[in-house]
């Protein structure tokens, strides 16, 4: 493939495509998802939890080469879409074990929402 071709238009809507069509939903009892802007009228706010929201480089699993466009978190992305005042964040815990364990500001977000959203990454160790 030619340099000329990586991160093209038509490779960019095909790998939108294939996550599109792989996307695993677990429960979606009250039919909420997909989201749309419209979901979110008034005052209404939405949580983001977890440490996967807002961590380019997590995002980029194990690709170490420069993204030939800018890596879009799902907290940039929902801030983009709301407005960053009605998106609230937290990353709850350190993945790695490092930083706090406090849950206080984690459970915050929630009681400050209309919605939320939980973005992890569960790393297997040996």
């Amino acid at each position: 493939m030619a340099t000329t071709q990586v991160g093209s238009d038509a490779h960019f809507e095909l790998a939108r495509q294939v996550a599109k069509e792989s996307m695993v939903l677990l429960k979606n009892t009250k039919q909420r998802l997909p989201l749309s802007k419209n979901d979110f009228s008034g005052s209404s706010q939405l949580g983001l939890l977890g440490n996967s929201a807002n961590d380019s480089i997590l995002l980029m699993g194990n690709y170490h080469g420069d993204p030939s466009r800018p890596v879009v978190t799902p907290l940039s992305a929902f801030q983009s879409l709301l407005g960053e005042t009605r998106v609230n964040y937290d990353q709850g815990v350190w993945v790695t074990g490092e930083g706090s364990w406090d849950f206080t500001q984690a459970i915050q977000v929630r009681l400050d929402i209309s919605l939320a959203a939980f973005f992890n990454r569960f790393v297997q160790t040996c």
